[in-house]
């Protein structure tokens, strides 16, 4: 069974700057490059999980979000470093869906994906629902930044 490090992406990978959709506006946050390279080093998967409510609100579509995840990995390749899988909820609060944090759906989804062992990973979020997700997933919520993950590790 393989270990992993679920990542919240706005505020955790990238600076949050409220409805990231824009290539422009992806920034990653300093040291997440070098800090990734260190987990993928010791084995782990590294699979973001996140919120987009800016499409169930109209504000952009999911090829936006697609868009931004590409960005994200270009970023990250001059470090040698990959981004496994990207699973994102499109919905707002108030759809009550199963997919939205806190709720663990895409949590399990990929715990089942990759034959992850919950016991041995990990949810970096820098929000209580990231937290919440990480606990009702049976996986270990640590507080972003990366760096708290790492100093426990």
């Amino acid at each position: 069974m393989n270990a992993a490090i679920f990542l919240d992406r706005d505020g955790v990978l990238i600076a949050d700057r409220g409805y990231v959709y824009h290539r422009a506006e992806v920034v990653l946050l300093d040291g997440v490059a070098a800090q990734l390279k260190v987990l993928k080093r010791r084995g782990y998967l590294l699979i973001v999980i996140t919120n987009q409510s800016g499409i169930g609100r109209g504000y952009y579509g999911h090829s936006d979000v697609f868009a931004v995840h590409r960005v994200l990995q270009a970023l990250l390749a001059p470090a040698g470093v990959q981004l496994d899988a990207f699973y994102y909820c499109p919905h707002v609060a108030a759809d009550a869906c199963a997919c939205r944090k806190p709720a663990p759906q895409l949590l399990l989804q990929a715990i089942r994906d990759f034959q992850i062992d919950a016991a041995r990973s990990y949810f970096v979020g820098d929000k209580d629902s990231d937290l919440e997700c990480a606990r009702r997933g049976a996986v270990q919520g640590v507080s972003a930044p990366l760096a708290n993950l790492l100093a426990l590790l």
